[in-house]
């Protein structure tokens, strides 16, 4: 059985591609997929003089740490009894840990190639993102445009990557450091840009956090594929590691179905839902709305294709000209991921859900009946408040946003 190191070793020298002569830069730092391994250096602590040193990533150098390779750049050799760790800990392109016993390498030295960032990303973040995307100008074109709808928000929103099992999933965060915390989730195929015309009213009240979701076009970064049954413990481990103990949440379309998931299995940790057009959560997905699905999301997407079926989706009503773009070129441009396949909840799930629930659904919503969605929610659910909003679509958030604005403060005002 090969080694973990010998195996680590070929996994970077397949990553040895060959560039132009005249570059400087090492041939495998521009080679897809090289970003998660980039990382490594940060769970390495060298001990130096007068106290330890933890060796993370710099602004255009990165370290990638190997064991007695032969890597196409400047080599610098560090001394395994430098280590403070006797375990010498790598991350793998799905960044599991992978351990190497210090006792096996008593003879050895880590040898550490120095990087330089390849143009067109911004951070080693970005670079990592970029293996999700079909090809690196693809992932560039696409969060420039993420760049520029994030550029709408009335101001600039701390970005935060928090790992949990299920990956890195980034958060744009807005509004008072004070002010109760209110999750919102992205639709499928969205992110949190998506949010453009309710985050300067919402970010007055609250202190909002934006997720992108994972294995949704964005900036957040998978380790495994979120599930149906999964989407709950992802979601808690990532309130847990921004400490939020029992937040507000919303969600459009997917998201919804995933805020109304997770209230049913953890009410102690939320304080009131807001589900706007939730897929599935009522209702079925009506078969026209698969029939119309099918060849431009499941089968076949084109850009012709898509351009139909989103103003099909949304009745045609005018949305944000860069928004639109960036929902066509995430559907293109991305690798395909396995989706959550959201489902009705039974009538004894929904009897559970005694979470105080807003729920707005857009009269001409085509995803299913809206009166019948309402109608069964009402039915089972101990603790909610619908309303059908007149004129809006699956895409009321935007439609008609001054009116969902204020539903949502005045909701959580309420129940905060």
């Amino acid at each position: 059985m090969a080694s973990p190191i010998k195996n680590w070793e070929t996994t970077a020298r397949r990553k040895c591609l060959a560039t132009s002569p005249q570059s400087r830069v090492p041939p495998w730092s521009n080679a897809a997929g090289a970003g998660p391994l980039l990382e490594a250096l940060n769970l390495l602590e060298v001990v130096e003089p007068g106290g330890t040193h933890r060796r993370g990533p710099c602004a255009w150098d990165r370290l990638l740490i190997g064991a007695a390779t032969q890597l196409p750049a400047k080599i610098l050799t560090i001394p395994i009894a430098a280590v403070k760790n006797p375990n010498l800990t790598l991350l793998n392109k799905r960044r599991s840990i992978v351990t190497h016993s210090s006792k096996s390498m008593s003879q050895k030295v880590l040898t550490a190639a120095v990087l330089h960032e390849p143009a067109g990303f911004s951070s080693a973040a970005d670079r990592n993102v970029s293996t999700l995307f079909k090809t690196p100008s693809f992932c560039e074109e696409y969060l420039r445009l993420y760049d520029s709808l994030l550029s709408t928000w009335p101001t600039k929103p701390d970005q935060l990557d928090r790992e949990t099992s299920f990956g890195i999933t980034h958060i744009n965060v807005i509004g008072p450091r004070d002010a109760p915390a209110l999750l919102l989730l992205p639709g499928f195929g969205a992110n949190s840009t998506m949010w453009f015309s309710n985050i300067g009213s919402l970010s007055q009240h609250f202190r909002v956090y934006a997720i992108d979701t994972i294995g949704q076009p964005g900036r957040s970064i998978p380790f495994k594929s979120l599930e149906a049954s999964t989407t709950a413990e992802w979601l808690l481990e990532l309130m847990d590691t921004l400490s939020l103990g029992k937040p507000s949440l919303a969600g459009v379309s997917l998201g919804g179905w995933i805020v109304l998931d997770f209230s049913i299995k953890h009410p102690d940790r939320v304080k009131g839902i807001a589900l706007l057009d939730p897929a599935a959560s009522f209702a079925p997905m009506s078969f026209t709305f698969f029939l119309h699905s099918l060849i431009p999301i499941m089968i076949y997407p084109t850009r012709n294709g898509l351009t139909r079926y989103f103003k099909w989706l949304t009745r045609g009503k005018a949305t944000n000209s860069q928004w639109g773009e960036l929902m066509i070129r995430g559907i293109l441009h991305c690798k395909p991921r396995s989706p959550v396949r959201a489902a009705p909840f039974t009538d004894a799930q929904l009897r559970l859900c005694a979470t105080p629930t807003l729920l707005l659904v857009g009269e001409k919503s085509v995803i299913y009946d809206p009166a019948k969605a309402v109608k069964r929610a009402e039915t089972f659910m101990p603790n909610v408040r619908s309303e059908i909003i007149a004129d809006a679509s699956h895409g009321l958030n935007y439609e008609q946003a001054d009116l969902i604005n204020s539903r949502l403060v005045s909701f959580f005002e309420e129940t905060r």
